[in-house]
C-alpha cells in the first residue's frame, strides 16, 4: 500500500515537472484585453446617428438599381431589332442609347456615393466626439433626468403624466416645483392628489413622492 502511494506521489511530481518544463519551452504569454469604452449621448442624437446609418446603407446599395437597368438597356440594344412603331426605328434606338448614357452616369454617381459613404467606425467616432463635448459641458452621470412623473390620486384614469412638464422646469441641474393643478389640470376634482417622480441622478434611479401643495426638490 505504501509502495503504491509513493509511486503515485512520484508520478504526480514527474507530471508537474514535465508540465513546468513544457510551459517554459513553449514560452506561453497571455495577453488580457478587457478595457471598454463608454459613450454617453442623448436619445435625439442617437436617433440622428441611426438615421445616418440607414442612409449609409441605402447609399451602399444605391448602385444596384442603375446597374440592373443599364444591363437591361444594353441587352435590348444588342439583341433587339427596332421597328417603326409610332416613331422611327432609329428614333427608338436613339432613345435607348440616351437612356443608357443617363443610367450610366446614375450608376457612376451611385458608386461614388457608396464608396464615400460613412462607415460604422465613422459613426462611432461621431458619437465619441459628441460624448466628449457632452462631458465637457458638465453633462454626464450626475445630470438630473426625470424618467417618469405622474400627478393624481393613484388610479390610472385619475392620473396625468407630467414628465415633460417637469423636464422643462429643470434649471442648472435642479428641479423645484410645487405639486398642484397648475402642472396639468385637475385629474380628480375634490380629492387630494400626489406628485410621484422617478428620476435618475449620479447613476442611480430614485423615486420621490409629495402630496398636493408641497414642494418637490431634486436631487
Amino acid at each position: 500500500m505504501n509502495d503504491t502511494a509513493k509511486s503515485s506521489g512520484a508520478t504526480r511530481k514527474d507530471s508537474i515537472a514535465i508540465s513546468d518544463e513544457l510551459a517554459k519551452k513553449l514560452e506561453l504569454h497571455v495577453h488580457l484585453n478587457l478595457t471598454q469604452e463608454v459613450i454617453i449621448t442623448t436619445e435625439d442624437k442617437l436617433k440622428i446617428c441611426l438615421a445616418k446609418h440607414c442612409e449609409r446603407i441605402d447609399k451602399r446599395r444605391g448602385w444596384i438599381a442603375p446597374l440592373g437597368i443599364l444591363i437591361a438597356i444594353i441587352l435590348t440594344l444588342i439583341t433587339s431589332e427596332f421597328k417603326d412603331m409610332g416613331l422611327n426605328k432609329y428614333t427608338w434606338e436613339a432613345i435607348f442609347i440616351i437612356c443608357a448614357i443617363i443610367v450610366f452616369f446614375w450608376l457612376v454617381i451611385s458608386l461614388w456615393l457608396a464608396w464615400t459613404s460613412k462607415t460604422n467606425e465613422d459613426i462611432i467616432s461621431e458619437l465619441k466626439k459628441e460624448s466628449e463635448a457632452h462631458m465637457k459641458k458638465g453633462l454626464g452621470p450626475e445630470e438630473l433626468r426625470v424618467l417618469k412623473a405622474v400627478y393624481g390620486t393613484g388610479s390610472p384614469d385619475k392620473e396625468t403624466d407630467v414628465t415633460n412638464q417637469l423636464r422643462d422646469l429643470i434649471s442648472n441641474g435642479r428641479l423645484n416645483v410645487t405639486a398642484s393643478n397648475i402642472l396639468a389640470g385637475d385629474p380628480d376634482p375634490g380629492k387630494r392628489k400626489n406628485l410621484e417622480v422617478i428620476y435618475e441622478y449620479n447613476g442611480e434611479i430614485e423615486i420621490k413622492r409629495v402630496t398636493e401643495g408641497d414642494v418637490i426638490s431634486l436631487p
